[in-house]
């Protein structure tokens, strides 16, 4: 991983993930040569008690696109600043590729991507079919992931649960992209409300993602 960021000249890299997760799955943030690595999570400690996360899990482990939202609202809910800071990195320097991750790489960053790829103009099929593709990358650390999950107890004995937390289905985003429109009045609107950036900001983040057709031929 550190040759595979280093090879993309990868300056930054955000991390999404809770002091609870970092202690509990024994995994602090490796050291890499001339990266920056910025600890940015979306929920606090306080959000990672044992009743919040068996409440989580109990949503994941449902499978049902309306509990998977309920999910999704929670880290737009809370995931302001963090995400606001990925969004001003973007503000400020152009010519910088950056990295974002979260425990699994699904929900969190997925909605971290899906907010850059919405504001950047990509249509929101498009979005969901890059969310699906979630699963490929995923799949060389399916062992590992269902080897943690299956010491939770509510995935001990139930298997099934625990392969739907690992699914990520293009109906899953595109309900997503649509709380976004109909509670959060859009991206931008969630950009203004949610990390305080301004209209002036969010433009200059869209100019630095996007690129002239010209400079493509």
């Amino acid at each position: 991983m550190k040759e595979q960021v280093r090879r993309l000249g990868i300056k930054t890299v955000f991390d999404l993930r809770s002091d609870t997760e970092i202690k509990k799955y024994n995994a602090p943030l490796p050291t890499i040569e001339d990266v920056e690595l910025l600890h940015v999570p979306v929920f606090q400690i306080e959000d990672y008690s044992p009743e919040m996360m068996a409440k989580r899990y109990q949503l994941y482990a449902s499978g049902k696109t309306e509990a998977f939202m309920e999910l999704y609202s929670q880290i737009l809910d809370h995931g302001g600043p963090a995400f606001g800071s990925i969004l001003r990195f973007i503000r400020d320097h152009s010519d910088h590729a950056c990295l974002f991750h979260c425990t699994a790489g699904k929900d969190r960053t997925g909605i971290m991507a899906a907010i850059l790829l919405k504001l950047a103009g990509v249509d929101n099929v498009a979005i969901a079919d890059d969310y699906s593709l979630t699963r490929v990358g995923r799949e060389p650390a399916r062992e590992k992931i269902m080897e943690r999950l299956s010491k939770e107890p509510l995935f001990a004995s139930n298997n099934e649960a625990a392969l739907i937390m690992f699914t990520c289905r293009e109906e899953t985003m595109l309900a997503f992209l649509d709380l976004l429109d109909t509670k959060y009045g859009g991206v931008e609107e969630y950009i203004r409300n949610y990390t305080h950036l301004s209209e002036s900001d969010i433009a200059v983040i869209r100019n630095n993602m996007l690129v002239s057709s010209h400079s493509l031929l």
